[in-house]
């Protein structure tokens, strides 16, 4: 079976055979990436379970993933080949990736307001610390006093007033960020998606090394290493380099699957592909173009032995999956109902599609009178078929690269209480563009990708797609088409509807996990096929620093201050701050919320289970709560603007009770972030009187100085 490896390192001669020790440390050096991903899928399974049943505890996690990572220790990938290219490729692997660990965990972030998911993954890993569930369980009494009063709120997400808060998304990433936590405190939740995102790098040389060779596939891990996408989604809880790790361990698993007709990769490929809706509920795309890449095995071969094995291919793909997969809606059922509920008419659709490709697969492999002709063909014709393929990508590549040119899209709406019109309306108006906030700027994908990695890499990998095509209609190499389809597929969703608001960085995560790897991988690809035709090893040698040089120039899109920048620092200390000063009794979140969002959940989840909050906290509304509130402790507000509120004596608004000033990535829509947004939030904190008015605190600690 052909593969696409370069011959230079098909030939590179094994490693030295020493000591059985030697041969034995080698081995594990070179199946380190491939077990690691395994092992990370196996503990976010145990993670996720914990979550699922409520039983979040490390004397059950830590045993049980121990456990788990011992009997699944069989289904690991088969490494390439042990020899000296692989030795070297993998180490230089390992290198880059703690490197990249040891200076990104200096740059996270701590986002705690209400804004954005990764200031909510923060606090609920925070949170799962020192508790069983995600749910934020608040004091019995809170919605009896929600009740009695109109306008208050216990729960910021959901917009209702109930016992029990449920956190939006997939508690997969914050139950690893808590379990990080355990062993080095919060500091460890501030920094574990860093140590998520380097296994992530090290989880495309994986993949990367499997398609270009163990040297070559070093280039698209030091492009994704140097750019800006995969750090700013690290720093700070984003899901999506969770998604990247399980999306290379199904494509590197199908790819030794394929090669090896191995049943068990086969099933491990379909658990990471079900683990990704564990991750973030929208892999089941990356699930369906998984099970669509593996039913063309049962479809494309001659041979009926060949068809029979891509039919229990199938079968084995979708056992693997659908335990994973069922974990992942599981999860969002059972603590985030709503979230769920909202995503309905996107999320069933594509799973819909999973028993349709089966009976598509499964009916055109057994019908061979009705696809036999049309395969054989394809193999008798191969030539043909692989000028028809590559004339067909590269025309949709030019269509794809040309849309801003003659489409506009327009897909924001606004959903689940959300002004997302306005808010595209408003970053318009900012930067000066014309103002239509359903604009969605879907047609700019491929430019918003130009942005960080250059124009360059983008034509490289679209040379790359179309030579991809090519070679496995030539040589009909089922590897390199399975992990092919895959991207294509996941690409034509996602390059043209992004699904979300279209500010920058924000916008670009939804093509990590898989549409930016493969890019860097097919760039890569075109780019090597150049330098290993060059005639002589000196022309090689500077094509290759001409490569390394293209990986590494996204470097220079950074800026010192963007590289620099820690987001939301202080925040953290901010809300302790004044949980601090809040003492034991109710706390009412009053008034306009402060620049960083609701500051509600971090009050709930860091401070204490007795806190509402009320946006319209007038003198009679203010006295409704203080009237029907019956715990013990005095009723503390917290006010982020010092006119939210009416206070018995005067205070000065030019003096809060406390203070923090962070930066922030700037948000925009015509071009990558390249400024930061320095931003303040103020609190003033006072005690309610039954007047509805509030007695200002003063800094010494709650609650010595309260009247």
């Amino acid at each position: 079976m052909a593969t696409a490896v370069a011959t230079s390192e098909e030939a590179a001669p094994p490693a030295d055979p020493g000591s059985r020790t030697g041969r034995l440390l080698a081995s594990l050096l070179v199946t380190l990436p491939d077990r690691l991903m395994t092992w990370f899928l196996t503990v976010s399974v145990v993670v996720s379970l914990a979550l699922l049943v409520g039983q979040f505890r490390p004397v059950l996690v830590f045993p049980v993933a121990v456990v788990a990572v011992i009997l699944t220790s069989r289904f690991i990938s088969r490494s390439p080949d042990v020899n000296r290219a692989a030795l070297a490729g993998t180490g230089a692997a390992l290198t880059l990736a703690v490197a990249w660990y040891l200076v990104q965990r200096g740059h996270t972030a701590e986002m705690i307001g209400l804004d954005r998911d990764p200031a909510q993954y923060t606090l609920s890993a925070l949170y799962l610390v020192h508790h069983q569930t995600p749910d934020v369980a608040l004091d019995p009494a809170l919605p009896g006093l929600a009740a009695q009063v109109p306008g208050l709120l216990t729960d910021f997400l959901q917009g209702n007033s109930g016992a029990v808060n449920h956190v939006q998304g997939n508690d997969l990433l914050p139950g690893l960020l808590a379990v990080f936590g355990w062993v080095h405190g919060t500091a460890g939740v501030l920094t574990g998606n860093v140590a998520i995102g380097a296994l992530a790098l090290l989880s495309v040389y994986a993949l990367s090394r499997r398609i270009l060779g163990p040297l070559w596939g070093l280039a698209p891990m030091l492009l994704l290493a140097v750019t800006m996408p995969l750090a700013a989604f690290s720093r700070m809880p984003y899901t999506e380099p969770t998604a990247l790790i399980f999306v290379c361990g199904m494509l590197v698993a199908l790819w030794v699957a394929v090669g090896k007709r191995s049943t068990r990769l086969f099933a491990l490929s379909g658990a990471f592909a079900g683990a990704t809706m564990i991750a973030r509920i929208d892999g089941g795309l990356t699930m369906v173009a998984g099970l669509a890449a593996v039913a063309l095995l049962a479809v494309a071969p001659v041979q009926k032995i060949r068809r029979h094995e891509g039919r229990m291919a199938m079968l084995t793909f979708i056992w693997g999956a659908l335990p994973a997969a069922t974990l992942g809606w599981f999860d969002l059922y059972v603590h985030s109902p709503k979230y769920l509920a909202g995503l309905s008419g996107e999320l069933y659709p594509v799973l819909a599609a999973m028993p349709v490709i089966l009976v598509l697969g499964m009916g055109l492999s057994l019908l061979r009178g009705l696809s036999l002709p049309g395969v054989r063909g394809m193999s008798t014709h191969r030539r043909q078929l692989a000028i028809i393929v590559g004339v067909v990508v590269a025309v949709a590549a030019v269509a794809m690269v040309s849309r801003p040119l003659w489409l506009v899209d327009h897909f924001v709406k606004n959903r689940d209480g959300g002004d997302y019109v306005g808010a595209v309306a408003a970053r318009q108006k900012s930067e000066g563009l014309s103002i239509d906030g359903t604009r969605s700027y879907d047609e700019m994908t491929i430019s918003w990708m130009a942005w960080y990695l250059g124009w360059i890499v983008i034509g490289a990998a679209l040379v790359g797609a179309i030579m991809m095509g090519v070679r496995f209609c030539r040589r009909r190499d089922p590897q390199l088409l399975v992990v092919w389809v895959v991207p294509v597929l996941v690409g034509l969703v996602y390059l043209n509807k992004i699904a979300i608001t279209p500010d920058q960085i924000w916008a670009l995560r939804r093509l990590l996990p898989v549409v930016i790897p493969a890019t860097a991988i097919a760039a890569v690809f075109a780019l090597r096929t150049v330098v290993m035709r060059l005639p002589k090893v000196p022309f090689r040698a500077v094509g290759v620093l001409v490569v390394t040089v293209l990986m590494v120039q996204p470097a220079w899109n950074w800026g010192g201050k963007m590289f620099e920048s820690r987001e939301g620092l202080g925040e953290y200390d901010f809300v302790n701050q004044i949980c601090t000063l809040a003492g034991d009794g109710l706390i009412v979140q009053a008034g306009a919320y402060p620049i960083t969002g609701s500051m509600l959940p971090a009050l709930q989840e860091l401070c204490s289970d007795k806190v509402v909050s009320i946006q319209n906290a007038t003198e009679a509304s203010m006295a409704q709560i203080a009237a029907n509130w019956t715990g013990k402790g005095p009723v503390v507000v917290v006010a982020f603007f010092p006119n939210s509120v009416t206070w018995t004596t005067p205070i000065d608004p030019a003096v809060p009770l406390a203070k923090v000033i962070f930066s922030r990535w700037e948000s925009v829509i015509s071009r990558k972030p390249s400024n930061l947004s320095l931003q303040q939030a103020s609190a003033w904190m006072g005690v309610l009187q039954t007047s509805g008015k509030v007695t200002p605190l003063s800094r010494a600690p709650f609650p010595a100085l309260l009247p």
